[in-house]
């Protein structure tokens, strides 16, 4: 886990994706820290299925890997 600081680009990003996708604020930002960083979450939230670009792995599958 690693703390990422909310950047001018993860704000407008966020922001665009609020209008284009009608996702929350609380989803945006998120999906936005991904798309800049390593386009992967990890969620059970299938909000961000719906995003192209984002890989969502699902917290449950990654257990069963380890």
């Amino acid at each position: 886990m690693e703390w990422i600081a909310i950047t001018p680009e993860i704000c407008l990003t966020a922001s665009i994706l609020i209008n284009e996708h009608n996702v929350s604020p609380f989803d945006a930002y998120p999906i936005a820290t991904a798309l800049l960083r390593d386009r992967t979450i990890l969620s059970t939230e299938h909000v961000y299925d719906k995003i192209k670009g984002i890989e969502r792995v699902d917290p449950k599958d990654l257990i069963e890997k380890l």
